[in-house]
């Protein structure tokens, strides 16, 4: 009755949460076409959107890959949350865990040094068998340097085998016969080139993150993986990330229930209008009608 059985005469807004959601999604076809386009003009608005200065690859699939658990992971001293949801209370769930972790030196060294600080934190110079892993490592080591970092892949002469110093095997960035596969895949443009005995590979910014064959007395910061020295996590450090979240719900709460006395009682209301007078002459208004305004004032 209210639109006279038109549809045409539906309200947008009525219109948009009467359709029929599309196949997978929150909202119908138009609503999700409004939602789309808004979100791409704000995209496209943006001068630091991610996309304008990050090429593809690693560091850009590990950009649409971060998680808020990850982030917390790389910015604190918490460690791996090993944990279906991380968020949980710290009491319920163990997030404490002996799982291997990346780790960058606190200064650049040459190739040897490199590996032989990894070694002395009980841990190896990085080796990388898939995307993941690489951009894994493109992230942790992006976000402790700006110099780049070693990775444990090396070579003893430009006629040798490249290896990694762990001894694992030569599987990703390199084709079945152990040949790299290069400038493809995890390598940089025209690398490794042997150019200059550059036997050692970097990952750094200036290259995105792909493999870069380089000298070996190059400075770098190591990028260690494994159990090391450092992994422990203190308690006091979830209990901390913890307390956070608690105040946070504290505050919500508090907030809620002053709304809710604010609707329910006088504190939030406006000030009562104790008197209204009819000012001048006016044969179409008397005191009478001006205090039943006053009544009505004080209603609303």
């Amino acid at each position: 009755m209210l639109y006279r059985y038109d549809i045409d005469n539906v309200d947008l807004i009525m219109g948009l949460f009467a359709e029929d959601h599309l196949e997978g999604g929150s909202f119908g076809e138009l609503i999700s076409l409004i939602v789309l386009r808004q979100f791409k003009k704000l995209r496209d608005a943006d001068r630091f959107w991610y996309e304008r200065d990050i090429a593809e690859g690693p560091l850009r699939d590990l950009v649409e890959g971060m998680t808020l658990k990850r982030v917390i992971e790389l910015t604190t001293r918490v460690g791996t949350l090993n944990a279906p949801d991380a968020f949980q209370n710290a009491r319920a769930i163990s997030v404490l865990t002996d799982l291997s972790s990346l780790h960058v030196g606190p200064e650049p060294l040459n190739f040897d040094d490199a590996n032989a600080y990894c070694l002395s934190q009980g841990m190896q110079l990085l080796s990388l068998h898939d995307s993941a892993m690489h951009s894994e490592a493109a992230m942790v080591c992006a976000s402790d340097t700006p110099n780049g970092c070693w990775i444990g892949l090396t070579q003893e002469n430009d006629a040798s085998p490249w290896m990694w110093t762990d001894g694992s095997a030569t599987d990703y960035g390199f084709d079945a016969s152990g040949n790299p596969t290069t400038g493809t895949g995890p390598w940089q443009f025209g690398e490794p080139n042997a150019l200059r005995s550059e036997d050692c590979v970097d990952i750094r910014p200036v290259f995105n993150f792909k493999w870069n064959d380089a000298q070996c007395g190059n400075l770098f910061n190591p990028l260690c993986a494994g159990t090391g020295q450092n992994d422990e996590v203190s308690s006091e450090w979830v209990i901390e990330l913890t307390s956070w979240q608690l105040m946070a719900a504290v505050i919500a709460a508090i907030a809620l229930v002053f709304v809710t006395l604010c609707r329910r009682t006088t504190w939030c209301s406006k000030p009562r209008y104790n008197k209204l007078a009819v000012v001048g002459d006016s044969e179409d208004f008397s005191q009478s009608e001006a205090e039943d305004v006053l009544v009505a004032a004080n209603e609303n």
